[in-house]
């Protein structure tokens, strides 16, 4: 089955209006381009590497890596790129100067039938440098196209260092050459963030569900390190970035005024944020030992405090499903990158997380590893680490605070079993390393977050040899006297050169670990890389509706009685049913006490009728469903339907078109 990968338009269950880009041939969408040179036979990359814009079967204007994104403008005719405006030097040569993209992304930041705006980030120049923060936040581009289906582009391009705006207006001929005429460069600030919040990290403003790109501003305490080591330009936070307009993304739930947050402050570790404000993460890959690191420690994203190898992106963007992806590369404090020994181009470790965002507020991880150690784990040579949950504090904010010291883990199975494990005088953190003997085969972790009714919850496959243990810190007593929890401030948001500081007030943002879930199998494998997958998400859930949402995932229905359908099943790495479907179709689910049926997916692919959809239930039509329309990995056209139902019984589904129900 393909992956459904792009941006795309959107309506709800009752809209009866024609969604947008449905009857034209201009349309943009993510994908991973193989011209079949060889280099592209080891990208370490997924389905949505490149951007391709539309026009016709004969006509695209695209972004891919082969040119570090430069847009290229193909034509049965003829073939060229735009002019590169600034002189290069990087890890590759020629076009591919930033030869593993590491400093180069491009986004969807919308899309319409009237037109399509890609923004492409870059450094012309870099080095890799020991020094932990050169260059600092400088040496930055942005690039934006505002591309229009008469093959007219508004190019925009930020140059930050010389703080000057370039335009362009581009007109794409039939015989594959560009037109340019130059605007003369004028002077640009970088526009101010959009929310700042004076006291607590930025979480951005509430509203429906939904994905927006944003700017988040920072105007709290913060550490520049000693006057010795680097200082920054400015001592306010928000002046040292070169960012334009929308470097951050939010994610906004129905219902309730929690959130999904990815922001620079943290690196774009992806968080869920409480409706008062505490943060909260599954965390990411980490590595330590490697030889190419300056200094002890270890090699993971809090070390990108500049954000240099790590950008966020949304792929889709409808009422259905949202679906946003980070990339990044593991690095140790003086932005060491690893692994790169022996690795094809000099690769070295990277990670990419894509989540499937849904309007009942979970959340589908799935992160992949991509490295020459990816079958080792944790103390092992070079091992990675998966998982580790944690809570962020804004700056006079003690952990206490935001965590209910008793009954703060509660730890459950798939046949609904749960112990609860207290923090009080440090019953988590300084319980050792030993994993949490109950309940048996443990799968389920609930935080139970302080003065709110929602509580984290993150489900894990178990596979037989999973693990959740403490996050143990040796001498907390002395280390942390009175304290419940251990609490780091070398990040969030700090610039320290720093791989950890713990600290004992709450002068400054900072973090507490609580658990890791470990040893778990991977989801999928091969020679180097690594998938796995989890469930998470902020929830007033009780702990038997958030176990039947775990077997709803772990242990779905059987699709059967299919008709309109040739390929179809279930795919646990979306949390979503996919059907080979361009017109009608129904099936049955087969539900069960074991198998319960609980807000399910659809993803047809190919699917052509993208407005006046009805959706029956037991033979029963039924509004209370969200549609999204996007374009996949090849340009089809796919439709994702969204169903709030909870059933623990065999449930028959239609979806057709209305003159046909």
């Amino acid at each position: 089955m393909g992956t459904a990968c792009s941006t795309g338009s959107d309506s709800k269950g009752d809209d009866k209006s024609t969604s947008e880009n449905t009857e034209t041939d201009f349309y943009a969408y993510y994908s991973r381009m193989d011209s079949g040179e060889s280099w592209e036979a080891h990208q370490m990359v997924s389905e949505f590497a490149d951007i391709v814009v539309n026009f016709s079967d004969t006509e695209q204007f695209y972004f891919w890596r082969a040119s570090s994104y430069l847009p290229r403008w193909h034509t049965g005719q003829g073939v060229n790129y735009v002019e590169q405006l600034f002189e290069t030097r990087g890890d590759g040569v020629g076009l591919r100067w930033d030869k593993l993209n590491r400093h180069s992304h491009v986004r969807i930041i919308r899309q319409s039938q009237n037109d399509v705006v890609i923004h492409w980030r870059y450094a012309p120049k870099f080095d890799v440098h020991k020094d932990p923060m050169l260059p600092g936040w400088t040496g930055w581009v942005d690039e934006y196209y505002t591309v229009k289906p008469d093959r007219t582009i508004l190019r925009e391009t930020y140059d930050h260092d010389n703080e000057r705006k370039i335009t362009h207006n581009l007109t794409l001929n039939p015989n594959g050459t560009i037109t340019q005429v130059s605007a003369q460069p004028s002077a640009y600030v970088s526009p101010v963030p959009e929310f700042y919040s004076a006291d607590a990290l930025p979480a951005g403003p509430d509203s429906g569900f939904g994905a927006q790109y944003t700017k988040l501003g920072y105007v709290g305490a913060w550490d520049t390190g000693p006057e010795d080591q680097y200082q920054p330009r400015s001592n306010l936070w928000n002046d040292n970035w070169q960012v334009h307009a929308d470097p951050d993304v939010i994610v906004n739930f129905d219902g309730n005024d929690t959130k999904w947050v990815f922001w620079r402050g943290l690196g774009f570790v992806p968080s869920l944020v409480s409706e008062n404000g505490a943060w909260f993460s599954n965390e990411f890959n980490e590595s330590w030992g490697w030889p190419e690191m300056c200094e002890s420690g270890g090699a993971e994203p809090m070390n990108d405090k500049q954000v240099r190898y790590s950008h966020v992106r949304v792929i889709e963007n409808t009422p259905a499903r949202v679906v946003v992806q980070w990339r990044y590369h593991p690095t140790g404090i003086c932005y060491n990158l690893i692994d790169t020994e022996d690795s094809p181009d000099g690769w070295g470790a990277a990670s990419e997380f894509v989540f499937y965002i849904y309007p009942d507020g979970t959340v589908l991880s799935r992160n992949t590893l991509f490295s020459q150690q990816v079958n080792t784990y944790g103390d092992a040579p070079n091992g990675f680490e998966y998982h580790e949950a944690m809570i962020i504090h804004s700056a006079g904010k003690d952990p206490w605070d935001n965590i209910e010291i008793d009954n703060t883990l509660t730890l459950v199975n798939m046949n609904g079993q749960a112990e609860s494990y207290d923090g009080a005088n440090g019953g988590i953190n300084n319980r050792g390393s030993e994993a949490f003997e109950l309940p048996l085969q443990a799968n389920i972790a609930r935080i139970n977050l302080k003065d709110t009714e929602f509580d984290t919850f993150t489900i894990m496959e178990h596979g037989g040899s999973l693990e959740i243990i403490p996050y143990s810190e040796v001498g907390f007593e002395e280390e942390y006297p009175d304290h419940h929890f251990v609490r780091w401030d070398h990040w969030p948001v700090n610039q320290i050169r720093a791989f950890g500081r713990g600290a004992s007030d709450s002068l400054y943002p900072s973090h507490t670990s609580l658990f890791h879930m470990a040893f778990n199998p991977p989801f999928k494998q091969d020679d180097s890389s690594q998938t796995r997958l989890l469930l998470t998400g902020l929830s007033n859930m009780s702990t038997a509706q958030v176990t039947k949402l775990a077997k709803s995932w772990l242990q779905a229905p059987v699709v059967a009685n299919v008709t309109g359908s040739s390929d179809y099943g279930y795919d646990e790495a979306q949390r979503a049913y996919y059907f080979d479907a361009s017109d009608s179709l129904s099936f049955r689910l087969s539900g069960s006490s074991a198998n319960p049926v609980f807000n399910p997916a659809f993803v047809l692919e190919g699917w052509e009728n993208e407005s006046d959809i009805v959706v029956k239930i037991n033979g029963q039509a039924t509004d209370d469903f969200k549609r999204g329309n996007i374009r996949g990995a090849s340009g089809k056209k796919i439709t994702i339907i969204f169903l709030p139902l909870n059933s623990d019984s065999e449930t028959d589904i239609e979806i057709c078109k209305a003159k046909d129900c």
